[in-house]
């Protein structure tokens, strides 16, 4: 799996293998991570070094591939075991996310469905509503530099509370990130 073999790299390297987490947005979310890995985690594998993350930081994620949900015809004869709003279990990983109130592929509904089951079993999660925002808003290019800013720090506080980071990122750093649009020619 895509984790191991990163982990396993990070292993012969100075970074922390234990503080790996995953960043998925619509595109790469759409198998969850997760949901995927319980599915093929191939026991022919290196037992100790698991595939497993630490924590999620999703941005408008497909939570729900039930009979309601985004993709469900593309997983109908498996979205019981795959679909992450049917599958949340205590042994889950915190979660952060990220979505527009004006997302046309994941609702506001799913999103706090998520939250409250997540919680339910005594997990860690936050939701970060973006009022009249659409899909993909946290792009920089779409949503603009003040959107773009409010999610890498609030992503950042996230990661800062699991312990993570260490906090001491600036607005200096933020900035050398950045990549605004280009203004409109007239």
């Amino acid at each position: 799996l895509k984790a191991m073999f990163f982990k396993l790299g990070m292993e012969m390297t100075d970074y922390d293998v234990e503080t790996m987490m995953d960043a998925l947005g619509v595109e790469s979310g759409r198998i969850n991570y997760e949901q995927w890995c319980r599915l093929v985690d191939d026991q022919a594998d290196d037992q100790k070094i698991s595939s497993k993350s630490n924590a999620l930081v999703l941005f408008n994620p497909v939570y729900d591939n039930g009979p309601n949900g985004y993709g469900y015809s593309r997983v109908t004869e498996y979205w019981k075991e795959f679909s992450p709003a049917h599958n949340i279990t205590k042994d889950d990983l915190p979660a952060v996310v990220f979505l527009g109130t004006k997302d046309t592929l994941i609702p506001v509904s799913t999103g706090e469905s998520f939250k409250a089951r997540m919680e339910a079993v005594g997990l860690k999660s936050e939701l970060h509503l973006y009022d009249g925002q659409p899909h993909g808003f946290f792009n920089e290019r779409k949503g603009g530099t003040e959107i773009f800013f409010d999610t890498v720090r609030k992503m950042d506080r996230f990661l800062v509370e699991l312990g993570y980071l260490d906090g001491k990122g600036s607005e200096a750093q933020l900035k050398a990130v950045s990549d605004p649009p280009a203004p409109k020619k007239k």
